[in-house]
């Protein structure tokens, strides 16, 4: 079962997949604005609602899936770097055959409640509930599917298949956004558009299954490896990672929820918009963690804490010097984007916000590091926790300061949370991932503490000073300039600018 991919160089093969991660990610946005359009012209507004709602549930199932999916990925991707082929069958098939089992079971649930969500929960009118308790029970027939996919998709991702799981995920955003489009122009019911993604799930759950043994080589001898030791393995570790997944989100946006109580719904929208923006960009320290999770896992198996220590090092450096650049020139164009994107009003009611959250945004990505090597560590019990204490401070921060200081107040409340989570997570992570010797010091890199320094006077004068679009233009190219020449000369090390020479060649060697 053992890839070649354990002989290449890991970072190359991070490079790769974070990739081939961005471009599906790229493609998928791309294609639900332009779908999206369409469709909400083609129907009422009552039945996008339940649409969207449908399809937000059926996608947040693969989060909720206990945790399988990533607990998959972690012991599968250790038993490959240890070249267990016994073990590696015993962790992939167990986890398909647990994942299928709670899929059914869920949706068994869900197509019992089905009448009470859609009645008392969701209080649909009377002329759209037949439809909607009917495409409730559809969606119930997807979560096997959806799943199923889940935990092949983790297998993929332990084996370094992230272009075949990348070419699966977009398949399937093609043809369901695809398809509901063609579906509304021919005037088709809701029911329909929701059968449809039944399909899809299904046909791309089941591809997935038989190419999974001509892709991953010598799995399929180990079919009717399932054992309840596994099983307890996968659970014990997906629970932890169960209850971040679940307040995490909570813990995001319930400033949402204080502003509607304290303010208004239309506070909520001006709020909503910049920091949906700011969300959004998490996509690309995502895209590198993602690829991150499955190495490091696998590489704690076969290397010392010290070789990790310098990943994980250069992991944190590396994300900071793309992130910052694109924080100070989003901060600094705050006012300029609202209003081309969403018009002036927005500009003028939020983009005092948007340069709040943004400066969040660079402690919130870089935080993804941390939580990624504790989860690849066997530690999702750490997270877990953080998120369990953070979530009433997070309620009480915001409660006092929207009630204070409105939308000012939410946006110091959430980039005061993420700074302190990032603190937290890196403290845990050197005290429970990758121990750091007693005496140890970690030198302190002035060259890259000077390029912040000037980062943040230029987004001074950008944010406060300078007021003309074309002289605010000009200054962030000549910024972008300088921050790529002092980087490449004083914040890279000779190893790192070797490497980076060296990139194309990384990224391509078989």
């Amino acid at each position: 079962m053992q890839e070649d991919f354990l002989q290449r160089p890991l970072a190359g093969i991070i490079i790769k997949n974070t990739l081939y991660n961005l471009i599906t990610q790229g493609v998928l946005l791309l294609i639900t604005v332009l779908g999206l359009r369409v469709i909400v012209a083609g129907i009422t507004g009552e039945q996008f609602g339940l649409l969207s709602l449908l399809w937000l549930f059926i996608g947040y199932f693969t989060l909720l899936d206990f945790g399988i999916s990533r607990a998959i990925t972690k012991f599968l991707s250790e038993s490959i770097a240890l070249r267990n082929d016994e073990r590696s069958g015993e962790v992939a098939w167990t986890s398909i055959y647990l994942c299928s089992m709670l899929g059914v079971v869920l949706g068994l649930v869900l197509y019992c409640l089905s009448p009470i969500l859609v009645s008392d929960v969701l209080k649909v009118g009377a002329p759209l509930q037949h439809e909607a308790i009917y495409s409730f029970r559809i969606s119930a027939f997807c979560l096997p599917f959806v799943l199923l996919y889940g935990a092949i998709r983790g297998i993929m991702m332990a084996a370094q298949k992230f272009l075949l799981a990348n070419a699966l995920q977009g398949l399937i955003g093609i043809l369901q956004w695809g398809g509901a489009v063609i579906l509304v122009i021919r005037g088709t019911s809701l029911a329909e558009i929701i059968l449809l993604t039944l399909c899809i799930r299904a046909a791309v759950a089941v591809l997935s299954l038989v190419i999974l043994p001509r892709t991953i080589n010598g799995i399929g001898r180990y079919y009717n490896k399932w054992t309840l030791i596994v099983s307890k393995e996968l659970l014990r570790y997906g629970s932890w990672v169960t209850v971040t997944q679940v307040i995490s989100p909570v813990i995001v946006y319930v400033d949402r929820f204080f502003i509607g109580i304290l303010i208004s719904l239309t506070a909520v929208g001006y709020y909503a918009v910049p920091q949906e923006t700011v969300t959004r960009l998490l996509t690309i320290p995502m895209s590198l963690t993602l690829t991150l999770f499955p190495a490091l896992s696998g590489k704690q198996a076969v290397t010392s804490a010290t070789e990790l220590r310098l990943i994980y090092a250069r992991s944190l450096k590396f994300l900071f010097i793309a992130m910052l650049p694109i924080v100070i020139l989003m901060v600094g164009f705050a006012a300029d984007i609202l209003r081309v994107w969403v018009g002036n009003d927005m500009a003028v009611h939020s983009s005092l916000v948007f340069q709040i959250l943004g400066i969040g945004l660079l402690f919130c990505s870089v935080a993804q590091i941390p939580l990624t090597v504790l989860h690849a560590a066997g530690r999702p019990d750490v997270t877990a926790k953080i998120a369990l204490i953070e979530l009433p401070i997070a309620c009480v921060l915001n409660y006092v300061l929207i009630k204070h200081y409105g939308l000012i107040g939410a946006s110091f409340a959430w980039t005061s949370r993420v700074i302190l989570d990032a603190i937290i997570l890196h403290w845990t992570t050197q005290k429970y991932a990758y121990p750091v010797q007693h005496k140890q010091k970690v030198p302190i890199q002035w060259n890259l503490l000077v390029l912040v320094f000037c980062s943040l006077v230029v987004l001074l004068f950008l944010a406060t000073v300078i007021h003309t679009e074309s002289v605010k233009i000009l200054f962030g190219f000549l910024f972008c300039c300088f921050y790529c020449a002092y980087l490449w000369l004083y914040g890279l090390t000779f190893e790192e600018r070797e490497f980076v020479l060296s990139m194309r060649t990384k990224m391509f060697v078989r």
